[in-house]
């Protein structure tokens, strides 16, 4: 079962959920969170609107789409509510990020980014609640390194943590390392160049390796490249099948 943990949908446009595309794709389900990262912070009613289109994808397709709501933490208690109406009434099994996209910071605010969710009732929510949370782990410094998701990661201890893109073809060595030191972080395959996804495997085992595409980025063409390189490295059967699906399958209780 491949299942993909880096899908961003939107109710319209641009990332629009469409199942049949994504089976002829090769992805069994996916683990998907907004893609509408500007309207995020614009307005609660907006971010709501996205996470429950994102839980009616579910209800509609069980077993293909796990949910993942998001919220800015420049609405303070507003957006913790809100991932906590995600989590215990709607049944959601964890939270996505964007930092970047959505402008905030994962440490601490700075003269370009004026939020910050280490510092919200948004992170003591997610702390108390100790569901997975998933964050597009870019290279600016501004936003959320792998080194700034890192340090959070040390103060989420019971929260399992993904780092999608591990910092790109820039930083996936510090993501590496960052990782080794932190038990509770897992790296995501998409943007990694095929040795990173080795070292990776090798250093922090298959079982803290998650498969992902960006799907729909790049009109999804995405897929097949991330799926090739996983395949390229030969791993044993049972190593390929924990980290393109078996991993999120026991997150995901599935």
């Amino acid at each position: 079962m491949i299942i993909d943990g880096h899908v961003h949908i939107t109710p319209g446009g641009w990332a629009a959920f469409n199942p049949e595309r994504a089976h002829a794709m090769g992805l069994d389900a996916l683990m998907a969170y907004s893609g509408a990262w500007g309207e995020t912070g614009q307005s609660m009613a907006l971010c709501r609107a996205q996470n429950d289109h994102l839980a009616s994808l579910r209800d509609a397709h069980p077993r293909m789409v796990a949910p993942l709501p998001t919220a800015h933490p420049r609405f303070g208690g507003d957006a913790a509510d809100e991932i906590e109406r995600c989590i215990r009434r709607l049944g959601m099994p964890g939270v996505g990020f964007n930092p970047h996209q959505s402008g905030f910071g994962v440490l601490r605010a700075s003269y370009t980014v004026g939020s910050s969710l280490a510092r919200s009732p948004l992170c003591e929510m997610i702390r108390s609640l100790e569901v997975p949370v998933v964050f597009d782990c870019d290279y600016l410094v501004d936003y959320s390194s792998p080194a700034q998701i890192g340090e959070l990661a040390r103060g989420l201890r019971r929260n399992t943590i993904i780092m999608n893109h591990s910092g790109w073809n820039a930083l996936w060595p510090m993501a590496i390392e960052v990782a080794m030191r932190a038990e509770n972080l897992m790296l995501g395959t998409a943007s990694l160049p095929t040795l990173g996804i080795r070292q990776a495997v090798e250093r922090l085992g298959a079982e803290r390796v998650i498969f992902g595409t960006d799907f729909p980025c790049d009109n999804g063409d995405t897929v097949a490249y991330e799926l090739a390189k996983v395949h390229a490295l030969r791993l044993p059967s049972a190593k390929e099948e924990a980290v393109l699906g078996g991993n999120l399958k026991r997150m995901l209780g599935w």
